[in-house]
């Protein structure tokens, strides 16, 4: 496909985390552009967690800045329950990641 991503409600994707060593494949359940986004994994190379989805909403707070509400929801495998030293570190990734792509300083 040409030109820039699509995206939308059951979109799937694949994203990567810690440097690539991780890959899921996620489909998006909401989606309102430019200011909210949802997701949930559907499957992962690692089987930390039973579940997992995120929540990305954007809100203006004046016209040069807004504030952005991001919900994470896990429920942890057993074997991810004894991992949570590589569950921070994974999560730490996220927000550094998000941060990068949303410019946030």
């Amino acid at each position: 496909m040409d030109g820039p991503p699509r995206y939308g409600v059951d979109t799937t994707r694949t994203a990567r985390a810690l440097g690539g060593a991780i890959v899921f494949r996620e489909r998006i359940f909401g989606w309102e552009e430019g200011r909210r986004h949802s997701f949930h994994v559907l499957q992962a190379s690692v089987p930390l967690f039973r579940r997992f989805a995120e929540d990305y909403l954007l809100e203006p707070t004046d016209e040069t800045s807004c504030r952005l509400t991001w919900t994470i929801a896990t429920e942890p495998r057993g074997l991810g329950r004894l991992a949570n030293p590589a569950n921070r570190l994974l999560l730490s990734t996220l927000f550094r990641d998000t941060r990068q792509q949303y410019s946030i300083h």
